[in-house]
């Protein structure tokens, strides 16, 4: 049952958080609001909105290679036990 709910299930998750910026709800909300403070008190935008960028790249990169990570032991250990 497992094997068959990962994939949308980490779809779904890895979509949340790139949806989230946009609609401002969950933690990176957070960093957007703490890039504004630190753009006003720095007035450094392009290096402040790069870092957010990369932080933010970094948590859905993390997210979708751990999803596949998940796939792929999955479908290993599918593989060894039919054996």
């Amino acid at each position: 049952m497992i094997r068959r709910i990962l994939p949308p299930l980490t779809n779904e998750a890895v979509s949340l958080v790139k949806n989230s910026s946009i609609v401002s709800v969950m933690a990176i909300f957070d960093l957007t609001t703490e890039g504004r403070n630190i753009v006003a008190d720095t007035a450094m935008p392009f290096e402040i909105w790069f870092t957010v960028a990369a932080i933010y790249l970094c948590v859905t990169l993390l997210l979708s290679t751990l999803a596949a990570w998940l796939e792929h032991r999955l479908k290993a250990g599918q593989n060894g036990s039919s054996h």
